[in-house]
């Protein structure tokens, strides 16, 4: 099957403008100010980097901007392998939330929890703004070491760091026939290789596709997935979701080449409060379609598209440039995608609750969705 959509780009053809012209003469005033009276001897003099740190800020949680090491490990999470350690983190109330530990890395080997907070990392508090500069000092050579400490104990965990293969797509075969397929994060590879996890279980009576703890990833590549699950013939003309933009609003639309690779088979996805960006793209429009009777809790309601924007020195701005929604219009930032099976966020086997929940859907005659 080929590609379907190109990871969506943004092109700015047009010359730059400012509505209000940037003071430089003040800002150059404040710094020299600076280097001449500041009492410490040991300024770095990085202000742009930092001028441009609290500028991005500034507009919202997901706009930031990126430095050259930054930008490099962002390309890093999304192509698919880098040296670490294997977690999963998001910043949440400026604390440091373990979200994710990846299968056959360091992190498992060790004793870290998902929920788990991270407050140092090697004896050096966290920073709280900026996502990224808490990755970049969890990397580093393969065979090194980093220490990251905890609010519970043991509080100090030692960590070898290794070469990390991210697996997007992991399948588990579930008893009754059910094939489990866990989706980490929506990347370059991500289509590709479940398509082959869907060949190489054609055989299932029904599949669950397991999206708890995927912040998204790659707009395109969602959407590549989402299309892998709708018949046109079905469906024609239908909108995956909608990107609403400063100016101008665009759909993406199912292409008429566009088959079910299942071929309609029972379809199920497990969402958690940390299923957000493309996972709840994915989710949203099979949901919509009745395609998929969504499981779990309400996602986290993250509907807003980041673009990079390179800089020219290899920094770049990771901008919000629109709003993604269901494909009828709907918003789905700050609200989410409300499951059709709501699973209690307190239990400990959200599973084996999703799994009993698909096991009493196929034994009857017709399989529940939302109206």
């Amino acid at each position: 099957m080929s590609r379907m959509l190109h990871t969506f780009m943004l092109i700015f053809c047009a010359k730059l403008s400012m509505a209000t012209p940037l003071d430089t003469q003040k800002i150059q005033d404040a710094i020299d100010y600076i280097h001449l009276f500041y009492v410490e001897d040991n300024i770095q003099d990085n202000f742009t980097d930092q001028a441009l740190t609290g500028i991005l800020s500034y507009l919202d949680p997901h706009s930031q901007y990126l430095t050259n090491e930054q930008a490099d490990a962002l390309k890093t999470i999304t192509q698919g392998d880098f040296v670490g350690v294997g977690l999963s983190l998001s910043l949440q109330n400026q604390k440091l939330i373990v979200t994710n530990i990846l299968p056959n890395t360091p992190a498992e080997k060790s004793n870290l929890k998902v929920h788990d907070v991270i407050t140092h990392i090697d004896q050096t508090p966290i920073d709280p703004n900026n996502l990224l500069n808490n990755i970049k000092k969890m990397r580093g050579p393969s065979n090194s070491w980093v220490t990251l400490t905890r609010q519970t104990a043991p509080f100090n965990i030692r960590l070898q760091r290794k070469t990390i293969d991210i697996p997007e797509v992991n399948i588990e075969n579930l008893p009754e026939n059910i094939t489990r397929i866990h989706i980490s994060l929506f990347n370059e590879d991500t289509t590709d290789d479940l398509i082959k996890a869907l060949y190489n279980n054609q055989d299932a009576d029904a599949y669950l596709i397991d999206l708890r703890n995927n912040p998204g990833g790659l707009l395109g590549a969602a959407i590549n997935a989402t299309m892998l699950f709708l018949n046109y013939d079905t469906v024609p003309d239908a909108t995956i979701t909608q990107l609403i933009g400063k100016h101008s609003t665009m759909p993406f639309q199912l292409p008429p080449e566009a088959t079910d690779i299942t071929q309609n088979k029972p379809l199920f996805i497990l969402l958690n409060q940390n299923s957000a960006s493309g996972a709840e793209i994915f989710a949203s429009a099979l949901q919509y379609y009745k395609r998929a009777t969504i499981l779990g809790e309400t996602s986290q309601g993250k509907g807003t598209v980041q673009s990079l924007i390179p800089l020219g020195d290899g920094s770049m701005l990771k901008l919000t440039t629109a709003y993604f929604t269901r494909p009828n219009g709907d918003p789905i930032n700050n609200i989410g995608i409300i499951p059709d099976f709501t699973i209690n966020p307190m239990t400990k086997t959200p599973l084996s609750k999703a799994l009993s929940f698909i096991r009493k859907s196929l034994s009857s005659t017709e399989t529940f969705h939302a109206k």
